[in-house]
């Protein structure tokens, strides 16, 4: 009898994603269930979090990004850019309520959607980012929800 090691059980289970960024190796612990999907796309239940591939200099920037890529459809890959609690986007206090609403701790990672870029009347394009439905992952159990802030107080393409 076979036995198999944990790195050949893992290859052995892993996923292989191509899409338009590159063809990237995923094991089943870094699966990310979204059980609800995010707007617009309810059948995207199953993720993973990549690092940006081939970010040249010139756009160093894009590190501190992420790719949000589906699992279900290896075309739908969102570019996310992931929030500590405090940060300049969405305040604390609004950050730290949303993860007692969805009994997350706060460890929890909180993900924007990033919005299609805008061409300003100077011609510079900018970067948007949704802070009004932001994915937030319990850490723990790595199952996640796209949760709508209620109110006005937050954009659904808030401009970097």
């Amino acid at each position: 009898m076979i036995e198999l090691t944990t790195a050949a059980v893992q290859v052995a289970t892993a996923q292989i994603i191509t899409n338009r960024f590159g063809t990237f190796t995923v094991v089943p612990q870094t699966i990310i269930s979204l059980p609800h999907g995010v707007v617009g796309m309810p059948e995207c239940n199953r993720f993973c979090l990549i690092d940006v591939p081939n970010v040249r200099p010139k756009y160093d920037y894009l590190r501190a990004f992420k790719l949000l890529q589906s699992l279900d459809h290896d075309e739908v890959a969102f570019l996310v850019l992931p929030l500590d609690v405090s940060n300049q986007i969405i305040s604390e206090e609004d950050v730290m309520c949303m993860l007692r609403q969805l009994s997350i701790s706060q460890d929890g990672v909180v993900l924007l959607l990033i919005a299609m870029p805008q061409q300003l009347a100077d011609g510079l394009k900018v970067i948007g980012v949704n802070a009004r439905a932001p994915i937030v992952i319990n850490s723990n159990t790595a199952v996640g929800i796209q949760h709508v802030i209620p109110g006005t107080k937050y954009s659904d393409n808030m401009i970097l």
